[in-house]
């Protein structure tokens, strides 16, 4: 039995080649049908939970630009008025603290699907692939 929305981070598993593509769908080891797709539901939810109990939320992003209006009037009595945007220094700054913000994402990434997948086989779920 196919389960269809095994959720939009397994969409990033999927391997474009040519015209075809292969596709990875979760099977049950026992179950079929209607019953499959319930239970697909209630493994996808605890193993989800169990993997952010595991490796813990995704690292935080920058932070935002802060934005500032300002406006004033000149000593001969002219009017200004404009935006100014600054962005933070932060450990995200430059090219090789962004290259390392990525490893982390990657990293994390990793451990977390890792931590998924275990908890669905444990489950008696397994990928299979589905060319088309």
């Amino acid at each position: 039995m196919r389960v269809q929305s095994v959720s939009v981070w397994l969409a990033g598993i999927a391997i474009l080649g040519g015209c075809a593509s292969t596709q990875y769908s979760w099977h049950h080891n026992q179950l079929r049908g209607q019953q499959a797709q319930q239970q697909f539901v209630v493994d996808r939810g605890a193993c989800t939970a169990a993997a952010y109990r595991a490796v813990g939320a995704p690292p935080a992003g920058p932070p935002p630009d802060t934005v500032t209006n300002f406006s004033g009037y000149t000593g001969s009595g002219g009017h200004f008025y404009g935006q100014a945007r600054s962005s933070p220094q932060s450990p995200y700054f430059g090219a090789p603290a962004g290259a390392q913000q990525a490893e982390r994402e990657i990293q994390y990434q990793n451990a977390y699907l890792s931590v998924f997948g275990g908890c669905m086989a444990q489950r008696g779920w397994s990928l299979q692939t589905v060319t088309r």
